[in-house]
Order: structure tokens, then sequence, then C-alpha cells
């Protein structure tokens, strides 16, 4: 049994106006952490939420509630640039960013760092409809995000923005190369030693409890389903403290094909949880937003109407002690190949000499 104590997080929110200097909102919540164990918040995990607004210490510019732990949120260089919170009571996700929390051991008052916090990545924006190679890249990216390695390969993807950007180009030529759409989930995981399962569609509740069960293991999963139109409007909203900024209420939910306006979507799953109210909630990547989105588990009720198709990553064994050679995959052309010395003709157009790093 694990060892159990209390954390106190604190947030404060700049505000956000240029004009004028102002104390700072404030947030704090009271979490129970396990001593032991990867994270000390999990993602999913309940705590109580105290926002206050600037200048308030109580009254009426305090509000408190109940709320989840949506996890600390890593940026595309692995950065860690703050952490996400639900209010289910008020229907709403908090962003803040890292300068503005602290994270404090209720027990012995150590600052507890944010990389406490599970991760869950920021996304990016996908360029037109190119969803499922983006889910891929988001997944092997949580994999990463996690401490999970396969056979070394994904450090050397994730190393750098050219690395990271040829290997989102490899998964989309991988899955778009062809009208097949067929097997990339598994190509991709083969190719850096982690492993794919399928998620068994018979029946909504067999899917939901495989899910629940991934979810309990850490394994990012990938959800392919058919949307209609127009798109459906969540029941919370997601308010962006670092910048004052409610998102749009829009998302792909799985919906029967309607006609010539439909088409299909996949995103990553992350986490199942239940909320304080009672609501169970999946935590979803979706690569049309950055931030994080939730679906209540009763959308896998589409599973036979929106040809819900799913997939869990994971990864057997240990990491590997060393890592693998990075690709040879050069995009200049070599020198002793220009003078003749190689196998490749030489181009038709002018060598350009490189700059200095």
């Amino acid at each position: 049994m694990f060892k159990r104590f209390s954390l106190i997080l604190i947030c404060f929110v700049i505000s956000a106006s240029t004009h004028a200097q102002s104390s700072p909102s404030s947030c704090r919540a009271v979490v129970q952490a396990a001593v032991g164990k990867a994270y000390a918040l999990e993602l999913g995990q309940h705590l109580d939420l105290e926002i206050r607004s600037p200048g308030s210490q109580t009254g009426p510019g305090v509000k408190t509630s109940r709320a989840v732990c949506l996890g600390r949120c890593v940026s595309l260089d692995h950065r860690d640039v703050g952490a996400f919170f639900f209010d289910a009571t008020a229907m709403r996700i908090h962003y803040f960013p890292a300068e503005a929390i602290e994270i404090i051991s209720q027990a012995d008052e150590s600052v507890i760092p944010l990389t406490k916090l599970a991760p869950v990545i920021r996304s990016v924006n996908q360029e037109g409809g190119t969803c499922a190679a983006y889910a891929i890249y988001n997944g092997t990216r949580q994999l990463f995000a996690q401490g999970f390695l396969g056979n070394g390969m994904i450090a050397n993807h994730m190393a750098d923005e050219v690395s990271r950007g040829r290997y989102l180009v490899r998964v989309a030529m991988d899955y778009y190369g062809d009208d097949s759409h067929l097997g990339t989930e598994s190509n991709i995981a083969k190719e850096l030693g982690f492993e794919v399962s399928s998620l068994s569609v018979n029946s909504p509740i067999v899917l939901a409890e495989l899910i629940r069960e991934s979810s309990s293991r850490g394994w990012p999963m990938l959800i392919r389903f058919d949307v209609g139109k127009p798109m459906s409007e969540t029941p919370y909203t997601v308010f962006d403290h670092a910048n004052q900024v409610e998102s749009t209420r829009r998302l792909w939910l799985p919906r029967p094909p309607h006609g010539n306006s439909s088409g299909g979507h996949q995103i990553m799953v992350l986490k199942t949880f239940v909320d304080p109210t009672g609501q169970e909630w999946m935590l979803v990547v979706d690569s049309n937003w950055q931030a994080p989105r939730l679906w209540k588990i009763q959308e896998l009720n589409s599973v036979s109407s929106a040809n819900i198709r799913g997939w869990t990553l994971w990864q057997k064994g240990p990491n590997p002690g060393e890592l693998p050679p990075p690709p040879n995959t050069p995009f200049l052309w070599d020198k002793d190949d220009l003078a003749g010395s190689g196998s490749q003709s030489k181009p038709g157009f002018p060598l350009v000499e490189p700059p200095e790093l």
C-alpha cells in the first residue's frame, strides 16, 4: 500500500492588462498524492481548487470547487509549460502557465516540482485533413513524454525541430501514401519498438472496458470515428489564464455519416476518470486544438453507427540501455558524390554551401 500525503497547489495568474499593474489572481488546490508512484498527481485525480481574483483573499472574489487534474502540459520541444484542471461543477477546463504554479507538500511544506504531475502533450494544430497522421504522431509523443522509449528511435525523432518535422512527414507519407490508409499504426509502432493492439468494438460496453484498462496502465489509445456536420459543441468551456482567452466549444464527436457532407476523424485518448459529480469522461488530445478536450464516456454508444475503431500503443519490456544511432536520412548532396567518387548523379541545380550553424 502506498503512503499518501497532501499537497497544496498554488497558481498565480498574472493579469492580462498591460496598462496597469494589479495584484495577481491565484488558485490553491489541496490534493492527496501517493509516495512511491511515478507522479504525485495522476491524470483524473480529484483535488480542491480555489481560484482567487486579483486582490481577493476571501469573499466573492474567491471561488472554490472540487476539481480534477488533467495533467502537466508538455510542449512540442518538451518544456513543461503549464497545467490543466477541470472544474466539474462550473464545467470549465482551466489552464495555468508554469510560472503561475507552485506545488507545496502540506506534510513538510517542501516544494514539489511541476514534473511530478502526470504529463499530457500539447498538440500541434493539424494542417488540412491530416488528423490520423497527427493522432499517431501525438500518441508516440505521449509515450515519449511518459518516458517510454521503445527501441530508442523515438528519442532521435524527438531530438530537435528538424527531426520532429521529418518524423511527422514520415508518418503522414505512410498513412496517406495510398488509398487504403491501412496498417500505419502498426507500421510506425513496430518501427519504433512499441506494440499496438486493436480495441474490440463488439459493443460500447466492451470498448469502454478496454479503454478503461489501457487508461489504468497509462497507455495512450488512438480512436478513429465517423463525423457528421456540423461540429458538436462541448458542455464545458476551456479557459487559458495565461492569455485570458476562452477557447471555442466546437469539437468533432462520433456521429453517423450524413450524406456527402460527412467524413472521419482520429484522436488520441489518454485517460478515463469519474468527476466529483459522478460523470465519467475520457481525456483526449485532438489535433484541431492545442489544449486537451473531454468526451463523455457515453459517446462510445455510437461505436456501430459512427464506425468507431481503436488501437492501444504500449511498450513491452524496459527501455534500451543506449540509444540507436540517428536515422541516416541526409538531405544535402555529399561533396564527394558531386566530385564523382560516389554513385549519385550530379543534380541539375547549383550547389549552395550550407551556412555555419
